[in-house]
């Protein structure tokens, strides 16, 4: 499967994994962000000091990092588009290969038409299926990784706190 995939393109299989790791990350950092944000008003509601320059970069970096996932979630999609087209060319030059590799005799067998229509079918939407659902649950993973090492950077309770009420 996965071999598959780094066969097919091992340059777009690097620029997906780079872009779906970028993925993982700007979320939590945005979440970041709207923290400093957050302490920030707070401070100037209870009476401290009031940074007007702090707080514009703090939304400045916030607004940049919701443009970042925006244009990512662009780039995910051409990446995918094109890492997909390429796969399924990949194959389908397999199932080519693999059919002109056989005896004659087995073009005789009903059952093997079946079978190899059925490959030729679902050869364009499965293998990307199953490439689209492991980067997700990779990015997924990554998410929480990353937001398990902010909350244990706040305090640790944060966790085991979180994990109880799980």
């Amino acid at each position: 499967g996965l071999a598959l995939v780094w066969e097919s393109g091992r340059g777009w299989t690097l620029l997906q994994g780079a872009v779906l790791t970028l993925q993982g990350i700007l979320p939590l950092v945005g979440l970041y962000l709207m923290k400093k944000v957050v302490d920030a008003v707070a401070v100037a509601i209870s009476g401290g000091t009031r940074d007007v320059r702090a707080f514009t970069v703090l939304m400045v970096l916030t607004g940049v990092v919701a443009l970042l996932a925006a244009a990512l979630r662009t780039v995910t999609a051409l990446v995918s588009e094109v890492q997909t087209a390429r796969l399924v060319d990949r194959v389908q030059e397999l199932l080519h290969a693999k059919s002109a590799e056989v005896d004659l005799q087995f073009y005789e067998s009903a059952g093997y038409h079946d079978t190899l229509h059925r490959a030729q079918n679902e050869a364009s939407y499965r293998p990307p299926r199953i490439v689209a659902e492991l980067a997700q649950v990779g990015q997924g993973v990554l998410t929480l990784v990353g937001l398990l090492a902010l909350l244990l950077s706040f305090h640790w309770m944060l966790v085991a706190a979180l994990l109880l009420a799980a």
